[in-house]
């Protein structure tokens, strides 16, 4: 089964934070690689704050909404990295919050490992995913 998708008035099971300034060149491998291995059975939606990049490929935002619901926040101004962080935080509605930098690709099954992780520890705070670099 795959991810469903978010009605507006529900709350997903993850919110998937990210930013882009002038970096649609790592955001699309990015958000294609979320929604190649979305977590199974659980709702997923992706915020992303766009700091006043010139370069994102609407189009592309628009095919992958099919897939899960994005929300965009277009600044008008630029912002530094905590205050664009903040403007996606406030706007996640996800029982879960993941802040992922726009140059990460996810592997197949790590959103699922990371949920599965917080949901069989309710007094957990916070996790993180294991980090690897492309080489």
């Amino acid at each position: 089964m795959t991810a469903t998708l978010v009605d507006p008035a529900s709350t997903p099971d993850l919110s998937i934070c990210t930013i882009t300034t002038q970096e649609w060149d790592v955001l699309e491998p990015c958000l294609r690689s979320i929604a190649s291995h979305r977590p199974k059975e659980r709702s997923v939606e992706v915020v992303i704050v766009n700091n006043c990049s010139t370069d994102t490929d609407y189009g592309v935002l628009d095919e992958l909404r099919q897939v899960f619901p994005i929300r965009l926040i277009e600044n008008t101004e630029r912002l530094n990295f905590g205050a664009n962080n903040n403007l996606a935080l406030r706007a996640a509605r996800g029982r879960y919050v993941l802040v992922l930098n726009p140059d990460t690709v996810i592997l197949s099954g790590a959103l699922d490992r990371m949920l599965d992780f917080m949901d069989s520890n309710p007094t957990c705070g916070a996790s993180s995913c294991k980090l690897l670099y492309a080489d």
